[in-house]
């Protein structure tokens, strides 16, 4: 890869970890702040208002000095006639920006348990836990028949991979450059064809997961609104889920895409090349689009009630099982998923057998995948 097309994947890697991160205090529920339940009337506060706003002022601040500093490395390697070495400084570049901000986090964290701490939040504020025993029986979720359409893609890519086997190039152009040309050839195979395949089938099992993970979450209603919280989670799961769909279906067409390109029936490498960049892209963007519009929980989705909410109300405070703000660890708690803290999406309950189950069978099934694909293309 030439010292353009790595300064234009830095870019995007960078502002998309510095975009996300950055306005995760901002759309958060507003009972929380940094991991911190806090009552929802207090989240304008100058006070709380004043750690937020420190966050984002050092995060710009830390995000542009280590962007100014990897290019200007990446430009002198590549002077010198090493522009591959280029990647050995904005990778390590990426990891110390994810550094830096968890960091700054914690901080901020440390900040609002010491506000809190100091506060008299809670006597003046009733705990109150807020059930709706009809919430499920509402559409929640987008029909999981979606999913069909992805094995009819897969079934598709299959079949093109078998039916042009005969027809194809002996040599299969595998990675390519950010102007379309072929950096690295394979010997035709049918390890090569059936790879898009298997790495289909991977996406499939996640995505399921993930679909199945958002309609499986402990409901979350906030004390202080009960009516309307409900009704933006609803909303919330049920747009995530749309886009859960929305984006394993893309990546999908992707791989077939880069099948049909494989097998010579695909012939213009620089639309392919900006199509698998593009597609990335769009999905990391539209991600954060849509995080802006709903907020976690749903709360900056405008949901009209007559209801009035108690203002003073505050939903119980269960900081003690969040761990640094971040893991649930709550063996009480049946629920294996629950909504994050800091963020946007859901987490799991790491009080649960169960849990660390699933979560150790999924970094097995995606390690063992890597592993297997790194072997199968030998």
């Amino acid at each position: 890869m030439n010292l353009f097309g790595i300064i234009v994947m830095y870019f995007i890697c960078f502002f998309s970890i510095m975009g996300t991160f950055l306005t995760f205090p901002h759309i958060s529920r507003k009972n929380i702040s940094f991991g911190i339940s806090i009552p929802e009337d207090l989240y304008y506060s100058s006070e709380i208002k004043n750690v937020r706003k420190k966050f984002t002022q050092k995060g710009l601040v830390i995000g542009f000095i280590i962007l100014i500093f990897a290019i200007i490395t990446s430009l002198v390697l590549n002077n010198q006639g090493s522009p591959d070495n280029a990647v050995l400084v904005v990778v390590p570049a990426i990891f110390i920006l994810l550094l830096a901000y968890m960091v700054l986090y914690l901080n901020a964290y440390k900040e609002m348990k010491i506000i809190k701490s100091n506060s008299s939040w809670k006597d003046q504020s009733k705990e109150v836990i807020v059930i709706d025993t009809d919430f499920r029986k509402g559409k929640l979720m987008v029909s999981p028949l979606w999913f069909v359409s992805y094995l009819l893609v897969i079934m598709i890519t299959l079949f093109v991979g078998i039916y042009f086997y005969d027809t194809a190039p002996e040599k299969i152009p595998m990675n390519f450059d950010f102007s379309g040309n072929v950096t690295n050839y394979v010997d035709k195979s049918i390890r090569v064809f059936l790879m898009p395949v298997f790495v289909q089938l991977m996406m499939l099992v996640i995505f399921m997961f993930s679909y199945w993970m958002i309609g499986k979450s402990k409901q979350q209603i906030d004390a202080s609104n009960p009516e309307v919280s409900k009704e933006q989670n609803r909303m919330f799961r049920l747009k995530w889920s749309q886009f859960i769909i929305f984006t394993g279906f893309i990546m999908m067409i992707l791989f077939m895409i880069l099948q049909l390109t494989s097998i010579g029936v695909l012939k213009n490498l620089q639309i392919v090349t900006l199509f698998a960049i593009g597609v990335p892209l769009l999905i990391v963007v539209a991600a954060i689009v849509l995080s802006i519009r709903t907020g976690q929980s749903g709360n900056r989705i405008h949901v009209y009630t007559n209801k009035a909410g108690e203002k003073m109300s505050i939903s119980r405070d269960d900081d003690k099982y969040w761990k640094l703000g971040t893991f649930y660890y709550n063996p009480q708690d049946p629920s294996l998923f629950i909504e994050k803290r800091f963020g946007i999406g859901w987490t799991m309950n790491f009080g649960r057998p169960l849990s660390w189950v699933i979560f150790i069978g999924l970094m097995l099934f995606i390690a063992g995948f890597s592993i297997f694909t790194s072997i199968y293309m030998k």
